[in-house]
């Protein structure tokens, strides 16, 4: 297994740089023709984070461009059946993907409570937010 890292998708989805977006091209070709990656956790938060605020990309454009890739059957990742209720989250409740994450994953364990001061959790019915 080869780990992956946020340029090379980041350089897909943008095709911004003919060298490295062709690059990042071929990388996932092999992908898709049976080459199995790693992609960690932080690194799709670091992907979002990215296109969101350096390249001021729409979170609805992100999770279209973005989503496809990272759910590819050859790309590897904890979690992964939780992305596309995250990036549902992410667009319609207008919060950081990382509490998109968050709240995917509280709803995937059936966990109900949260500690945390971040009021974006309140907009979520189904989580608790506790101060303390």
């Amino acid at each position: 297994m080869i780990f992956i890292d946020s340029n090379v998708i980041i350089r897909f989805v943008l095709n911004d740089n003919p060298k490295l977006s062709a690059k990042s091209y071929q990388i996932l070709k092999q992908i898709e023709n049976g080459a199995k990656v790693y992609l960690a956790p932080i690194i799709l938060a670091e992907i979002v984070y990215v296109l969101l605020k350096v390249y001021k990309l729409g979170k609805t454009e992100i999770k279209n461009k973005v989503l496809p890739v990272v759910m590819m059957e050859n790309i590897n990742m904890e979690k992964k059946d939780i992305l596309p209720r995250a990036f549902e989250f992410f667009v319609s409740k207008n919060v950081d993907f990382e509490d998109a994450y968050l709240a995917a994953l509280m709803e995937k364990k059936q966990i109900k409570k949260l500690y945390s001061f971040d009021e974006d959790f309140d907009k979520f019915p189904q989580i608790e937010r506790l101060e303390g």
